[in-house]
């Protein structure tokens, strides 16, 4: 059956709903870049190689398993959307597939999926969560432990306080995660959008860090903390453009005058961008470089 939606510059460049196509592919190289480079579990996950080629390897086969992943998810998005504009009364009530398709796909597995299969869905969606945060609960638990207490106490502490100490903050980190993930609903725009409104606010100032350490040689601390503070300025600018400046005027839904898959590019471009000029206006104090730190 021929689809009632027709591809427009504005679905190229920026569509209705905020996503568009040369926003996904943008977003997607540029935040793989930097979560590759600077997301701690990504970084442990390399460090845990054996040398440069395994880690090359290590990067190549993710890389593969994500694209293999996303195609299948691209084809199971047209699958769904066939079938809803195929059976157009079966979408929920005051919804719309252009709109609201974060409602569409729960809607789905919960309705029209054989008994069983839907609860296996489900069961692997807590899973991957489950995965996700316990990665995430480790890695921000160690560089507390690493770059945090065992810097500031001048005795280093004995095997059990240090396991009793993590077990505490793994447990604290947690229960943060828990309990902001009960304002989520307060950010606007559907679950993809949330996500990258939230999660991908720090991912390239990070990214910046880790860059600035290994490959530029004139950086300096004011300069790269300069650029920090302003790419973190800027992902929220983006991210929250609609509510701190106001919406497209006219439009029917709270439409962000830049989308959101533009947080990441103009983030990283605004942090190596004002980084490079303050290390360069200000010179001074240069960072530790890590051969400095390993011998």
């Amino acid at each position: 059956q021929q689809s009632n939606h027709h591809l427009t510059s504005g679905d190229i460049l920026g569509g209705r709903s905020g996503v568009a196509i040369i926003g996904t592919i943008v977003n997607g190289i540029v935040w793989y870049v930097c979560t590759a480079g600077g997301e701690q579990t990504s970084v442990q996950r390399f460090m845990a190689t054996e040398d440069a080629r395994a880690a090359r390897r290590a990067f190549g086969t993710q890389m593969t398993v994500s694209v293999v992943v996303g195609v299948t998810l691209v084809f199971v998005g047209l699958a769904l959307l066939g079938y809803f504009e195929a059976y157009p009364k079966l979408i929920p009530e005051g919804a719309s597939l252009r709109e609201n398709i974060d409602r569409i796909v729960p809607h789905f597995i919960a309705f029209r999926l054989p008994a069983g299969i839907s609860g296996l869905v489900v069961a692997a969606m807590f899973a991957a969560v489950m995965s996700s945060i316990d990665s995430g609960v480790n890695s921000i638990t160690a560089v507390v432990m690493t770059d945090g207490f065992s810097r500031l106490r001048q005795s280093g502490p004995s095997e059990q306080d240090q396991i009793r100490t993590a077990r505490w903050l793994a447990l604290a980190h947690g229960a943060v995660a828990v309990v902001g993930s009960f304002f989520i609903g307060l950010v606007p725009g559907n679950f993809v959008a949330v996500a990258s409104k939230t999660a991908n606010l720090l991912t390239t100032s990070i990214f910046g860090l880790f860059f600035y350490a290994l490959f530029v040689p004139f950086a300096t601390l004011v300069g790269v903390w300069t650029g920090t503070v302003v790419g973190i300025i800027a992902a929220v600018l983006v991210a929250f453009c609609g509510a701190i400046f106001g919406y497209i005027p006219g439009s029917d839904t709270d439409i962000d005058p830049v989308s959101f898959q533009w947080i990441v590019s103009i983030s990283v471009a605004v942090n190596l961008t004002i980084s490079s000029l303050a290390s360069l206006l200000f010179p001074g104090r240069r960072p530790v470089q890590p051969e400095s730190r390993m011998s």
